[in-house]
């Protein structure tokens, strides 16, 4: 991936594998993207070996992905302090578990999933709502500048087919979010990734930029790149419509 990066004439390239969850978080029985603990060391050694071989021709970060989890808070924070990082990523991936069997609730894992847990919660309104409390929870929280696919509640949200994301109530919940995170000194990542999902359009949404420009909060340009061929996939298109809206630069750790 790194020598990919090269390739595309970048500055630099951040890894952010998702961090383990804590034993008391039940995964959703397809499995979820976290890593295991058995495999972090080795992610940390590959990184750090990617650095020295790629040391002059591209700055390489080590990070990770963070999920806030306020059920597990405490274990999360002392499992953090064991694996220091060049930067992190917080993002919210987990909104509570289902009563029924106590399993993680992934917002992004399937259309079914995400009406299974929509319908537990009580609705729209409930998910997106809880959704945006959470990253202001951990806004206020954590210090974790970079804050990961904002809007990413809309995945499955083609033709605005569970709720309106330009109603007045979810616009009031994205400007809530984004005043916290002025208040506390967050990046707001860009995520290029979502235009390849159901989605079809990157994260944050047009209209969350144009509010993130009106705060004048920091942004940060990622692609989420699962694969090599998927590194700054989609970086050119959405910077030539960062500028047009007024954007002048973006965040590079």
């Amino acid at each position: 991936m790194a020598a990919y990066a090269v390739e595309k004439g970048l500055l630099a390239l951040g890894f952010s594998e998702h961090f383990p969850l804590p034993a008391e978080i039940v995964e959703p029985s397809g499995g979820g993207a976290n890593m295991h603990w058995d495999q972090i060391d080795l992610y940390t050694q590959e990184v750090r070996e990617a650095q020295e071989e790629f040391e002059g021709k591209i700055k390489i970060l080590l990070g990770y992905e963070v999920d806030y989890l306020p059920s597990v808070d405490d274990q999360m924070r002392a499992n953090l302090a064991k694996y220091p990082a060049d930067y992190w990523v917080g993002s919210i991936h987990i909104v509570d578990h289902f009563r029924s069997n106590h399993e993680s609730w992934l917002v992004d894992y399937s259309p079914e999933v995400f009406e299974e847990g929509m319908e537990e919660i009580g609705g729209p309104r409930a998910v997106y709502t809880r959704y945006y409390e959470l990253i202001r929870e951990f806004a206020q929280k954590y210090e974790h500048r970079i804050v990961g696919h904002l809007d990413m509640i809309k995945k499955f949200n083609v033709n605005k087919r569970y709720f309106d994301t330009d109603s007045e109530h979810y616009l009031s919940q994205v400007e809530a979010t984004l005043d916290v995170l002025k208040a506390t000194g967050k990046i707001v990542e860009i995520n290029t990734a979502g235009a390849f999902k159901d989605i079809g359009e990157i994260y944050p949404s047009d209209k969350i930029l144009q509010m993130i420009l009106h705060r004048r909060l920091p942004v940060c340009l990622s692609s989420d790149a699962h694969r090599p061929d998927h590194v700054a996939r989609e970086f050119s298109a959405t910077w030539q419509r960062l500028v047009k809206m007024g954007f002048e630069e973006v965040t590079m750790l």
